[in-house]
């Protein structure tokens, strides 16, 4: 379905046009304010329902408007009066009144407002989201979901990497063995000084009850020359002298003194055993640590990758418009190729192709910058336009790039080639 005529009157920057519509290609040309972008939104607000309309649509001065259009089927009328909801009526070809015009209207509106030129300009981004929107919401939030899921998964993986770069290599250190117990052997130590400590006790007093016992007899045999006068001096000091060799005899004799060399060596030996230990120990924990780190950015790295797996099959599964066309978060590409890298003129004949393969029952398509097509890319959506039976609504700015519509000040210049099929 196209459109056959449309009428715009007293509509934003139009006073009265009439347009007999080509079925290909309907070129409105003229300078800026002329009124070319009111007959395309005058299409929308025809259609689309009161949502599209823009809240002043009455051109300024005038007190009602209408827009008439008429298609192969229907024809469609939108009036509107200052201060008033805009009025609708949709009637067939055979005059009978549609019951529920906004409905019907519904049904022509979904997807004819893309506009190709438009879309060969936006960003990659944009130009992503675009095609999110038109393959639909349960599409567009599967995909953000997926493509949430990639992104803290690679967050994730790039913060296990950074922590494996943190541990840095393990070099290999050989298990010396069980840590020395130096409490224990200082313990030992102690024990053999108190132990020599005793025994050098013991000697020094046995040695001066041996002195003692010396002198005692050395005055004994003193007393002995002088035998007579000395007796009871002598009996008096023979009991001493037994006293004094009984004392001797009880006191324990000295034993002989252990060495201390091997527990001084071994404890010499020990800081040095402590630190491979320790070393060994330390090993062993980062290696832990680095395995684990290891071990988790290989399955997170199996996570992207299945994520990602699982994105770009919803994107193969969804009926993307036109063959070859991928679609990914940093952008669009065609044939392997990113979008923004397609000459000026692929970019827009893949564009429009996009457009027309939406095929809703209206076949038209909204051009709004004219203006940057040259003659090739013009005649190029043409002839594309010929073959997949659709027609072009091009604004442009100056004359036109042929048969033009020319828009002076609201109305159509009578003296342009289109005046056969647009009268003021």
């Amino acid at each position: 379905m196209k459109i056959t005529k449309l009428i715009v009157k007293q509509i934003k920057g139009v006073r009265e046009i009439e347009i007999t519509a080509h079925p290909t290609v309907n070129e409105l040309a003229g300078q800026n304010g002329a009124g070319k972008s009111t007959v395309l939104d005058s299409i929308l607000w025809a259609l689309g329902g009161t949502d599209e309309i823009a809240p002043r649509p009455i051109r300024d001065g005038e007190g009602e408007g209408e827009i008439v259009l008429e298609t192969e089927s229907l024809e469609v009328v939108r009036r509107f009066r200052e201060g008033k909801t805009p009025t609708l009526a949709v009637r067939s070809k055979d005059g009978a009144k549609v019951l529920k015009p906004q409905t019907t209207l519904d049904s022509l509106f979904s997807g004819f407002t893309f506009d190709p030129l438009a879309f060969a300009r936006q960003k990659p981004t944009e130009q992503a989201h675009t095609l999110q929107e038109i393959l639909g919401a349960d599409f567009s939030a599967t995909l953000s979901d997926l493509d949430r899921q990639v992104a803290s998964a690679e967050s994730e993986r790039k913060d296990i990497n950074r922590e494996v770069a943190r541990v840095g290599a393990i070099p290999f250190v050989v298990d010396p063995g069980p840590d020395v117990d130096i409490a224990g052997v200082h313990a030992a130590l102690d024990e053999i000084r108190v132990w020599n400590a005793e025994q050098e006790h013991k000697a020094v007093m046995r040695q001066r009850v041996a002195d003692a016992r010396e002198g005692e007899e050395r005055a004994l045999g003193n007393l002995r020359r002088d035998l007579e006068a000395l007796q009871t001096k002598i009996a008096r000091q023979s009991g001493a002298v037994e006293a004094l060799r009984a004392r001797v005899e009880e006191l324990p004799a000295p034993e002989e003194k252990r060495d201390p060399a091997m527990l001084q060596s071994q404890l010499a030996k020990a800081g040095a055993q402590n630190r491979r230990v320790a070393e060994h120990r330390e090993y062993k924990h980062r290696l832990a640590e680095h395995t684990a780190c290891v071990q988790e950015s290989v399955r997170l790295d199996a996570e992207v990758a299945r994520l990602r797996e699982a994105r770009d099959r919803h994107i193969r599964e969804a009926k993307l418009p036109i063959e070859g066309l991928a679609l990914s978060p940093s952008g669009v590409r065609l044939g392997g190729i990113p979008f923004e890298q397609l000459s000026s003129s692929e970019r827009i004949r893949a564009s429009a192709r996009i457009g027309m393969a939406l095929a809703p029952t209206l076949r038209i398509m909204f051009i709004r910058d004219g203006s940057l097509l040259d003659d090739q890319s013009f005649a190029e959506l043409v002839t594309l336009a010929e073959e997949r039976e659709y027609q072009l609504w091009i604004e442009t700015v100056g004359a036109g790039h042929g048969d033009a519509i020319v828009l002076e000040e609201g109305v159509v210049n009578r003296k342009s080639k289109s005046s056969a099929r647009a009268t003021a």
